[in-house]
């Protein structure tokens, strides 16, 4: 936690609210916000189990057991990034490659000029050797989130959208 908060240049906790059981108040959650985007790495203990992250990030959520005094959780939220930050290898490489040839499916995407960024990685149960995630962006604005399975180096089309908004 401290590592990512000495890279902020600033940030502030906001307070989402307590957990309750039987009418006391037993934990809490704390919304940290970045003031901007930093590059996170590392394990984090999430409500689901240990998950192992590569992002951008401008928020933290924090869950605290106030009877343990402990944290129970770190959510850590991506972004979109600030520059390109690729991770290093060949695999992350042939990962961009597969992004970028499922986007220029999408008709908006077809034949245009496409920025593709690395979002995010994760290693999950689900997807051992690691799961992922690139913005494509056209140079008309038009963006595509596409997730990508490490180890068969398939798009993951339940992860895969446009960008609306």
């Amino acid at each position: 936690m401290k590592s990512i908060l000495d890279k902020a240049k600033g940030w502030k906790v906001l307070h989402i609210g307590p957990s309750m059981d039987k009418g006391k108040k037993v934990g809490g959650a704390l919304d940290i916000i970045l003031d901007e985007a930093v590059w996170v790495e590392g394990e984090f203990k999430t409500l689901k189990g240990i998950d192992r992250v590569s992002t951008w990030s401008k928020s933290l959520l924090i869950r605290v057991d106030l009877s343990k005094e402990e944290v129970v959780s770190i959510e850590v939220g991506s972004t979109i990034p600030t520059q390109e930050m690729p991770p290093e290898g060949d695999k992350y490489s042939k990962a961009k490659e597969v992004a970028k040839s499922r986007a220029l499916q999408e008709e908006n995407l077809k034949d245009k000029n496409l920025n593709v960024l690395f979002v995010r990685a994760d290693i999950i149960e689900e997807y051992p050797d690691g799961i992922a995630f690139f913005l494509i962006r056209s140079e008309h604005g038009d963006e595509m989130m596409v997730a990508v399975d490490m180890r068969s180096m398939q798009v993951v089309e339940k992860y895969t959208a446009k960008v609306v908004g």
